[in-house]
């Protein structure tokens, strides 16, 4: 069996496993799988990311489900990168939906960040799915800290402009501001 093949059957069984983490449950997650227990983390994770810039869904999905089953020290490699990136850089809004997705603090994040990783999240996965629901709880206690970006993407013409008029409706944050006027 091929180097490569082997990687892509342990990536496989580290999907499987991860799929059953459950972040928000008080923190707990699925260990990896025995298989992979002489790969250090930090490959794994760096693997993950690859697999995450890809284009290929499954690839995509594969890679976030790998993620949210490491533990937090293997991500720090992708944390120190993520910080090097441009704000608002798509690889920084991958790194801050996998913490969101992990339940953890998305720290270093500006506001504008956050509500383009919900978006964005929500876009890709579909209203009805559970990015919604992530969005939903990590744009909530920002309250009119987040409106504003989402009342400037509302206004927009966009894909995102009608699902950030949703999300304003559904947190209860008026599209204008007090005077009428947009931000």
């Amino acid at each position: 069996m091929s180097g490569s093949l082997a990687f892509l059957l342990v990536l496989g069984a580290a999907a499987g496993c991860a799929s059953a983490a459950d972040p928000r449950n008080g923190g707990a997650q699925a260990p990896i799988p025995e298989v992979l227990a002489g790969v250090p983390g930090p490959i794994l994770a760096a693997r993950a990311v690859a697999d995450l810039e890809s284009l290929d869904p499954e690839r995509v999905a594969t890679g976030r489900r790998i993620l949210r089953a490491l533990p937090v020290e293997s991500l720090d490699g992708w944390r120190q990168r993520a910080a090097l990136e441009p704000e608002g850089a798509p690889g920084r809004l991958d790194y801050f939906a996998v913490l969101a997705d992990r339940g953890e603090p998305l720290d270093g994040a500006t506001t504008l960040e956050v509500v383009a990783t919900c978006l964005r999240e929500i876009a890709r996965d579909g209203p009805e799915e559970r990015a919604t629901m992530l969005a939903l709880e990590v744009l909530r206690p920002l309250g009119e800290e987040a409106a504003r970006p989402l009342r400037i993407e509302a206004q927009g013409s966009g894909p995102g402009s009608l699902l950030a008029r949703r999300l304003l409706r559904v947190l209860g944050l008026p599209e204008r501001d007090v005077h009428g006027a947009v931000p």
